[in-house]
């Protein structure tokens, strides 16, 4: 269908898609338009048509953490500069989240919603029961044992009894009573003791009942069996003949109750086979007649039907793809939106402060209390780091009766902040005294280490110099006078200058101990210092604070006696009544207060590694020292104090701004300490100022300098202060916020408009009114401004960058003016913005984000290189993010924060990418960091996509007209630009482009022209060549697998009918084969599966990246709740429908030798994220130990720049299998011949060691032709089967019907592979796969056990990739997966590994076994190759689930395909004889009657299909099988052989059709034969057991006799010459193996004599020896049609 152009108009811009004319893909949103009756009209139409809930917008509200939102009002703050605007806008908008519904179906089978109910079924098998049985024997002592002599009378009911009246009719034997491992109790009755001659052996399941018989004698009794047969036996006392009649009573009640469980579990497992509503029909083949048997279960067998059959078989079913052990899903980021955070909380509670010198200053005499108030404060400081880092926190531990001497005009009901536009606390409510009464407060510790210190510092009020002060208080005694002098002192002083405070003490403890980090929680602090006036700032205290640890640094200082107590404790749950270090309530908050205040402390975050989340906007001055020791201007400037004050402006009298923090509430200025008499001093104060939102220029700090006059003496002088100066700066600086130290000259006096005094420079003077200087304006005053803010900055390149912004939003200028607007600035700032700081950045990146985003849609003159600087800008930023190692923060963002305000964002956003790809760009390490983080651009895009769409409504159109075209230009550009060459400078980073481009393309699937999307990605794929290197191939397929992943990729096929699609196909859509009519109609999965295709003809290492993509790709559908019914899963089958053909035309590649791992397989995921697959471990010890035993340096390793050219010697057609292969016995052997030489020559993937190279060396290595690894096989042949499985059953039929024989041949063969592939091999060997040791580099043996558990692999990376690498070793060693020792996870991934293995054997035989019944009703058995599956199955173990249907099976095909096996060649009616056969001395009892059912079928069906009413194909079979069984290391178990054997008589002797034809007769002889055969080969073994010399000759001896009574069998003879051959060379009698080869080839002479093949027989061996030819004729022949071959 060619493509179409579609256009709509919006707003005058043309909607136009970009379509190549020369693409093939389907135009699809046409298609679904002109088809759209026909879709919705679908009965599958949900996983035809795209959801239209896929996504959605969800507006999360912000939480607070305050009462209420504690940030301005944005539209109030329009005054504001752009960077506080855009910072208000960001801390006060709500989280703008995009949801997609089906999210959880995207990605790997690893993120698929797990259902609730995963446990497997547990599949029973044989011969792990046979071990279980086994074990238990061994351990466990069954009470109906017993071992002992006997007197053995005649039988009862036996001729012979009559012969030996006369004689002594009692013989003294040892009896033994056994339990077998099936349950069975078995009487051996031996001659003596020594147990090697067995008189007599009695099943007791024949057995009805043990009687006493005292005729025969006083401890007689007898053991009646069936038939009115018995035994006689007699004890020498009373007590041993009752303990035998117990042993066997209890013997035979265990039998009937194990009998009736057989049975009613026999009835379970058929009734569900037989439907038995259903009437049989009329004319039913060889089993007709059945229903009139006597036994229940041939009457059961003759109601079935084969829809009964095949609806019992789809019960209960499994997957093909089993979940791993732990199905780890792909790791995703626990995101969270911004939000301040806090590192270890810590809550300080102040509790006393007391010193030695104390009075009774409140009439108490008793009770004495402090004799002054003190003002104390406490900080931390990290000595480590050299710094403060909290701000101070006033606290009041005055006693009542001092708080009156200090003189407070502080207001507390301005302290909580309480924005006009939202909900506000009630202030009234809190009482004035809760603030004033501040103890507790909580810390925040980001990075606890022991040099973090605690310190206080202690003011009073001012007196004097401190050694004057102090000296009471080191000579303070019992005696109460001295406090009272003291006390009386301070009244003075407080009525005179009580407001002006002086540094007194400090004390210090440290917050964590020295070695631990543990938080120190003493509350005491150990001294209290003198504070020295000539250390008073915080870099002399810093110093005294790394040497605390040291007594001898700290003897120095002058201690004062008294004791500090804070508490100190942990805290990690919620306080009520706090409030933030802004004074905002944080919740819970009742009111009024029912908890004491407590204040969160701010930490000054020098470096955040967080974003701002909250608003704050502070300033702390922290005036630093003052150098007035050389002024002349004032006569007294000693008692210096400093007065800090913000105004906003600098004129009148304009009073100052109440924003300061006091102790205890809001003030207009803040008094720093007083020095007594110090004209130099130095302060360790710190006012702290809540700034106002909008700073303008007038807005400046005022400095006042006073002399304060302390000296009481002079009661008349009343002026205590005296001004001595003035200074002031303003907070902007050229509109930016002024450095944080700053140093300032001291004017005498306060002019108005003092602001505008500025100097013109070159020592012109200064501008503004006129001012007398201190010392000739030398800058006398230093001070430092501590900014804690998060919306102001003094980043100069940050404020550049918004500053710049701002003054092109605010320009007039229309954009047809002469006057440009100012982008010339933008730009500049942009390339500067390159360096501004990472706090800064980490600080404001979403506001910075934001700002950048919303500068690209700007009309006003924006250009493309504009475009360009801002993605270039955003770029670094993104990496100095992911260097920095946080980018949860950028996805955070995404998630959260971003929200497309401007519309077209995504078009100008595209707009510059394909110039960061394209190859010929000159700044490649720009291009290098865009492809590694392009990920964050292509969400951005995707967002903004989204958001677009939903809120302009434009998701309700059709997709052609949703975007602009310039989009699609974009996009179009970007994809065209990339190339795979400049890909391979830098793999690492080209490997995360292009799964990034590859995740972009499938978010366009989601809301773009989805035609257009395809020719996107039709247009990259077509970049990479079939020769590209191995990383290339990587990449194509991880590119793949990553499109593939969409959570709609079903829809995105059009998963139609077959014969919807069949009307406009050119070629048969039934031969299924691969076309690019195919291609085109189901892009994504043909194009999977064509790439796929191609990879089988490449080397080893890419065949596995691809396999292992479509293999995760159909686990992922299966387990897809969503197409779990019947009806969708074929929909999905006819996807992949191409891949049968496929795998048909490589089936002569999938015969191996080995197995795959069920270990791996079951237990780990094969992929990771990306195509890459895990190492597998071999199955044989051997191979694994030559795989991993060579070091590293010893590896051969080819490098190739690119594939080599095929070589033809590899490169051939399928091996000409003939198509009678079946009929045909020399032919099949031939071709099975044929494979396995395929498999030895090809099937290597490494070098031989220490070999010299050559080019025929280097061309198998490679093997892109070749026979594929065990692993390859079974990834291909599961995916076979998950198609073949589901596939729509007309479709296959249909596929069927366009078979040649050869395709016919090779489908069966795949079958064949696919049963045996997937074998089950039992428990114990899996769990040995567990705990094989193997060697590591170091040739030392390690147990898999620590190697086997689940472990994730991380994505492969391929910058440490070579592009092809043929290496020694191809198997990584598995130590590097696994690092477990917990032996519980080891038993877990064991039984997973056993169960899941088991299921999958059991479900591939179903499946098998459903397709073979499909194709027999529909297209015949094709001359018995629709029977070989069953024969494989037959052949393995299976599970009793699936021999329960495989029986049902091959009694239809028994029934209706009979001339296939008795008609032509032997070879399958001997294969499933032999099978059968073998499976007749099964442990489970059950089994053995299915088994020993089929065969009397078999039986019966040959003695109806034989023209002479007999049975000889069947006959020679049996006698041939059981022979070859008998010769093999296990012999048959007689014991229930002979069981199975009399069970074969009983339905026949029960047949009531076939009374009277004979059969009868002919099968007790056959049972008769096979006695015989058994016995004489118990003969043998007992005679082999002699070794060499008589031994030996008598064990030829009865060789050569079975084979001399077995000559007018000629396949039997033959077998038994063979042996008796073996035996000669074994014993190195040369001559006499000789002899035996010179008979067989006589018998074979003869036999193709009688067949009329040749004119010559065995007589031609006269001449040799005249015996040959004596004991080679009359031979007795299977008579069928043409049979070439014994």
């Amino acid at each position: 269908m060619p493509p179409v152009n579609s256009k709509g108009k919006k707003n005058g811009a043309e909607y136009e898609n970009i379509i190549t004319t020369k693409c093939t893909v389907l135009d699809f949103e046409r298609y679904i338009q002109e088809n759209k009756t026909l879709l919705l009209n679908d009965p599958l139409r949900d996983i035809l048509l795209y959801p239209s809930d896929d996504v959605s917008s969800v507006v999360l509200p912000r939480r607070w953490r305050t009462v209420t939102t504690a940030v301005p009002d944005v539209r109030t703050a329009a005054t504001c500069p752009l960077l506080t605007r855009q910072a208000l806008l960001s801390y006060a908008s709500s989280w703008n989240l995009v949801h997609y519904k089906y999210s959880n179906y995207s990605g790997s089978y690893h993120n698929l919603p797990r259902p609730l109910d995963t446990k497997l079924p547990l599949e029973i098998y044989d011969i792990d029961t046979e071990t279980e049985c086994d074990h238990d024997a061994q351990n466990k002592v069954d009470v109906g044992t017993k071992e002992g002599y006997l007197l053995k009378g005649p039988e009862i009911g036996s001729d012979r009894i009559f012969g030996n009246l006369a004689s002594k009719s009692f013989k003294k034997r040892y009896c033994s009573m056994v339990k077998e491992a099936d349950g069975t109790y078995i009487l051996e009755v031996y001659k003596d003791e020594k147990k090697t001659d067995t008189k007599l052996t009695i099943v007791m399941d024949f057995c009805s009942d043990v009687v006493r018989n005292t005729k025969r004698g006083r401890f007689c009794f007898e053991l009646r069996m069936s038939g009115n047969k018995g035994y006689t036996f007699a004890a020498e006392n009373e007590e041993e003949m009752k303990e035998w009649i117990n042993c066997f009573t209890a013997a035979l009640k265990k039998n009937h109750d194990q009998g009736n469980h057989q049975n009613d579990e026999i009835l379970d497992k058929d009734a569900d086979i037989s439907l038995t509503a259903e009437p049989p029909p009329l004319t039913y083949g060889t089993l007709k007649g059945l229903e009139h048997s006597m036994n229940p279960m041939l009457m059961r067998y003759s109601r079935e039907t084969d829809l009964s059959i095949a609806a019992a078989r789809n019960e209960c079913r499994s997957n093909i793809f089993n979940l791993p052990y732990k199905r780890t899903p792909s790791p995703e980021p626990q995101l969270e939106p911004f939000k301040e955070h806090f590192g270890q909380r810590i809550l300080l509670k102040c509790e006393s402060l007391k010193f030695r010198l104390q009075a009774p200053i409140d009439g108490d005499k008793e009770l004495l209390c402090q004799v002054e108030p003190y003002f104390t404060h406490l900080a931390v400081y990290d000595a480590r780091s050299g710094r403060k880092v909290t701000e101070n926190f006033h606290f009041d531990l005055n006693h009542a009766a001092v708080k009156d001497l200090v003189k407070e005009n502080e207001c507390t009901r301005t302290l909580m902040e309480n924005f006009s536009y939202d909900i506000k606390v009630d202030v009234k409510q809190i009482p004035d005294e809760w603030f004033r009464s501040t103890k507790q407060v909580i810390l925040s510790v980001n990075n606890p280490h022991p040099d973090l210190f605690l310190v206080v510092r202690i003011d009073k009020i001012l007196q004097g110099h401190v050694s004057q002060v102090l000296e009471p208080y080191l000579k303070a005694t019992k005696d109460p006078r001295l406090g009272l002098k003291v006390h009386k002192n301070v009244q003075a002083y407080a009525n005179r200058v009580g407001s002006y405070r002086m540094p007194f003490a400090w004390a210090a403890k440290p917050l964590f101990r020295l070695y631990s980090n543990d938080l120190d929680t003493t509350p005491e602090f150990p001294a209290i210092y003198r504070q020295e006036p000539n250390k008073m700032s915080d870099d002399d205290l810093l110093k005294i604070l790394l040497d605390f640890r040291k007594p001898e640094k700290l003897s120095k200082l002058t201690a004062i006696p008294g004791w500090l107590s804070i508490s100190i404790q942990q805290s990690n749950e919620q306080i009520p009544n706090c409030l933030t270090s802004s004074y905002a309530a944080l919740k819970p908050f009742p009111l009024p207060p029912t908890s004491p205040l407590t204040l969160e402390l701010s930490t000054y975050n020098f470096e955040p590694d967080q974003p701002y989340a909250a608003y704050i906007h502070h300033l702390y001055v922290r005036p630093l020292s003052l150098n007035f020791e050389s002024q002349k201007v004032f006569a007294r400037a000693r008692n210096i104090s400093c007065t800090i004050e913000l105004k906003d402006s600098d004129t009148g009298d304009v009073k100052s701004l109440q924003i300061i923090h006091g102790r205890v509430g809001m003030t207009d200025h803040y008094r720093c300490s007083v020095l007594h008499h110090n004209a130099n001093p130095s302060w360790c104060d710190e006012a702290k100022i809540r700034l106002p939102t909008t700073l303008t220029n007038q807005h400046h700090l005022l400095f006042t300098f006073h002399h304060i006059s302390c000296d009481i003496a002079k009661k008349n002088d009343t002026n205590v202060e005296t001004c001595i100066g003035y200074s002031w700066v303003p907070l902007l600086k050229n509109d930016k916020f002024i450095e944080e130290l700053v140093s300032l000259p001291i004017a005498t006096h306060l002019p108005s408009g003092y602001l505008s005094i500025q100097p013109l420079g070159l020592g012109k003077g200064n501008t503004g009114p006129e001012v007398v200087w201190v010392e000739g304006e030398k800058q006398l005053f230093r001070c430092q401004l501590v900014l804690d803010s998060t919306v102001e900055t003094r980043d100069p390149h940050l404020h550049t960058l918004f500053s710049s912004i701002e003054r092109l939003m605010n320009t007039t200028s229309p954009p047809s003016s002469p006057v440009s607007p100012p982008w010339h600035d933008v730009t500049s700032a942009l390339r500067a913005a390159h360096a501004i700081q990472l706090s800064s950045l980490v600080a404001f990146l979403p506001t910075i984000l934001n700002q950048l985003f919303d500068l690209m849609t700007i009309d006003k003159g924006y250009s493309h290189d504009t475009g360009y600087q801002v993605v270039k800008l955003i770029i670094q930023f993104v990496h100095m993010i992911h260097e920095y190692g946080r980018k949860d923060l950028l996805d955070s963002y995404i998630k959260y924060v971003f929200n497309c305000v401007e519309f077209k964002l995504h078009t100008v956003l595209t707009a510059p990418l394909h110039m960061f790809v394209d190859p010929t760009q000159q700044d490649f390490l720009l291009g290098h960091k865009f492809m590694q983080y392009s990920s964050f651009f292509f969400d951005i895009i995707v967002k903004s996509m989204v958001q677009y769409l939903i809120n302009t409504g434009r998701i309700k159109m059709s997709r052609h007209e949703r975007f602009h075209s310039e989009l699609l230009e974009n996009i179009d550009k970007l994809v065209s630009t990339v190339e795979p060459s400049y890909i391979l400078q830098q793999p690492l980073q080209t490997h995360i482009f292009n799964k990034n481009l590859a995740v972009f393309l499938k978010s366009c699937l989601s809301f773009m022209d989805r035609g257009f999307v395809f020719r996107q990605i039709k247009k990259y794929l077509e970049k990479f060549k079939s020769c590209d290197p191995k990383a290339l191939f990587d990449f194509k397929f991880t590119f793949l697998q990553t499109i593939c992943s969409h959570e709609h990729y079903v829809p995105f096929n059009l998963p139609l009918p077959a014969n919807k699609i069949a009307k406009d196909c050119d070629e048969d859509p039934a031969k299924l084969k691969l076309t690019e009519d195919f291609v085109m109609r189901h892009f994504l999965a043909g194009v999977l599966l064509k790439q796929v295709e191609q990879s089988l003809r490449e080397a080893p290492q890419k065949r596995r990246v691809a396999l292992a993509v479509l293999r995760n790709l159909l686990t992922k559908h299966e387990h897809d709740d969503r197409y779990r019914t019947r009806q969708a899963r074929a929909r999905l089958a006819q996807l992949y429908a191409p891949w049968l053909t496929v795998v048909l035309d490589n089936a002569h590649r999938l015969v191996t030798k080995t197995l795959a791992s069920p270990v791996l397989e079951n237990g780990f995921d094969k992929v990771d994220g990306d195509a890459t697959v895990h190492p597998v471990l071999n199955n044989a010890q051997k191979e694994i130990t030559s795989a991993n035993s060579t070091p590293r340096r010893n590896r051969l390793t080819l490098h190739f720049d690119h594939t080599p050219v095929r070589n033809s010697a590899h490169y051939k057609d399928p091996p000409n299998i003939a198509i009678n292969m079946h009929g045909k016995d020399h032919v099949n052997n031939i071709s099975h011949s044929s494979l396995e030489s395929v498999s030895t020559m090809s099937g290597g993937d490494s070098l031989p060691r220490n070999t010299r190279l050559d080019l025929s060396e280097i061309g198998d290595q490679v093997n892109r032709f070749g026979v594929m690894s065990a692993e390859e096989v079974r990834d291909v042949l599961l995916c076979f089967l998950f198609v073949l499985k589901y596939l729509d059953e007309d479709r296959l039929v249909e596929w069927w019907r366009t078979y040649t024989q050869a395709q016919q041949q090779s489908f069966f063969n795949v079958l064949e592979i696919c049963a045996e592939q997937f074998q089950y091999v039992g428990r114990k060997k899996i769990l040995s796969e567990l705990k094989v040791p193997t060697p590591d580099c170091n040739d030392k043996f390690k147990p898999v056990k620590a190697r086997t558990l689940p472990a994730r692999m991380s994505p492969p990376d391929f910058s440490k990739e070579p592009p092809i690498i043929v290496e020694k070793n191809n198997t990584v060693n598995r130590e590097n997966l696994v690092n477990t020792s917990v032996p519980t996870e080891l038993e877990a991934l064991s039984d997973h590994a056993v169960l899941s293995a088991g299921c999958l054997a059991t479900e591939v035989g179903l499946t098998i076994i459903d397709r073979a019944c499909l194709y027999m009703k529909n297209i015949g058995a094709a001359e018995g190759l629709a029977a070989k599956p069953y024969l494989k199955l037959l052949q393995l173990p299976q599970s009793e689930t699936l021999y329960k249907h495989l029986f049902a099976a091959l009694r239809a095909y028994i029934n209706q395909f009979s001339e296939t096996l008795f008609e032509g060649g032997s070879t399958l009616c001997a294969g499933i004889v032999s099978a059968v056969v073998k499976l007749c001395e099964a442990r489970a009892a059950w089994l053995r009657r299915e088994a020993a059912a089929s065969l009397y079928l078999l039986m019966r069906a040959n003695f109806q299909h034989a023209t002479g009413g007999n049975l000889t194909r069947v006959h020679l079979q049996v006698i041939i099988a059981v022979s070859k069984l008998l010769d093999n290391s296990t012999a048959l178990n007689c014991k229930r052989f002979q069981e199975s054997l009399s069970v074969i008589n009983c339905f026949a002797t029960g047949d009531k059709a076939m009374k009277g034809t004979g059969l009868s007769s002919e099968v007790a002889e056959l049972m008769r034969r096979v006695r015989t055969v058994v016995g004489a080969r118990a003969r043998l073994a007992g005679a082999a057991g002699g070794g060499t010399g008589a031994g030996s000759i008598q064990l030829s001896e009865l060789q050569f006799a079975l084979a001399a009574s077995c000559r007018a069998t000629p396949r039997l003879r033959h077998a038994w010459l063979a042996t008796l051959a073996d035996l000669h060379s074994r014993n190195t009698d040369h001559d006499e193996a000789m002899c035996c080869q010179l008979h067989i080839a006589a018998l074979i002479a003869e036999y193709l004599k009688l067949r009329g093949v040749q004119s010559w027989g065995a007589e031609a061996f006269a001449e040799i020896s005249k015996n040959i030819p004596n004991d080679e004729t009359g031979l007795k022949i299977d008579e069928g049609k043409k049979n070439y071959f014994l």
